[in-house]
């Protein structure tokens, strides 16, 4: 396996945790894409569903990455325009069109990109006793703030978003690589699985933390069209040029 790419995992049992722990600290490289909410489940966007979330909690920690399951990130600058059901335009705050600026322009991942759309992102961070290194590869802008998830969740109204936000005046880490020095979540080898040797830290973690799945789904970032019987899609922003740039970097690093 040249890359382990993880989407919204959600409750995965111990040992499948374990098989990815020693994949990652093997030298394996790991793509993770967690979300507070999920936008793109049509379960979680109806009355009743509530939040629809995903962690990798011990796995995270371990690889020193503090990650706020609990809020979603609202964005009053980078929100995107979208149509109300009167057939009005509005900014929604949680869809949020990240552009340049909010881009790593150094890192080949996302040098020559120009706009990621996504929803309902979370937020990640650095732990404070982390060794390994830390490159933010997308933020939000400086004019964001966090909302709790069952809240957001719980809204159909992007004006009472807009209502329930406050300027922080800082800027949230949306996506990260993670690197170098790293100790396993586990102690020992999960029972029933006695028979596979363990490695109980590495120096060599390449690892790749998305705080969004929405961003995926093709709505926030293609555009289809019926072509003389024919579906013609159209990007109109980078997102899966993100997705390719990234699994394309980690099969060529060794």
């Amino acid at each position: 396996t040249d890359v382990l790419m993880l989407v919204h995992p959600k409750q995965l049992n111990e040992k499948l945790l374990f098989s990815i722990d020693q994949y990652a600290l093997n030298g394996g490289k790991v793509i993770a894409f967690v979300d507070p909410h999920n936008e793109s489940n049509p379960m979680a966007t109806m009355a009743a569903g509530g939040p629809d979330g995903s962690d990798l909690a011990p796995l995270l920690e371990a690889w020193g990455i503090q990650y706020d399951s609990s809020q979603v990130l609202l964005d009053a600058k980078a929100g995107l325009d979208i149509r109300t059901q009167n057939g009005g335009v509005t900014r929604h705050f949680g869809f949020v069109g990240l552009s340049t600026e909010e881009l790593d322009r150094e890192d080949i991942t996302t040098a020559n990109l120009e706009i990621i759309n996504g929803a309902s992102f979370g937020s990640l961070a650095q732990k404070a006793d982390s060794k390994s290194e830390w490159l933010p590869l997308i933020t939000s802008t400086d004019n964001a703030d966090l909302l709790e998830v069952g809240i957001y969740a719980g809204s159909r109204d992007p004006d009472m978003l807009s209502a329930q936000y406050e300027n922080e005046n800082t800027s949230f880490v949306v996506a990260a690589r993670v690197s170098g020095q790293s100790a396993s979540a586990f102690d020992a080898i999960p029972e029933g699985l006695e028979q596979v040797e363990f490695k109980a830290s590495t120096d060599n973690l390449n690892v790749m933390v998305v705080a969004d799945t929405d961003l995926l789904a093709d709505r926030f970032w293609v555009q289809q069209a019926n072509f003389f019987g024919q579906t013609i899609t159209t990007p109109f922003a980078n997102n899966g040029d993100f997705v390719t740039n990234a699994v394309e970097n980690f099969t060529a690093r060794h």
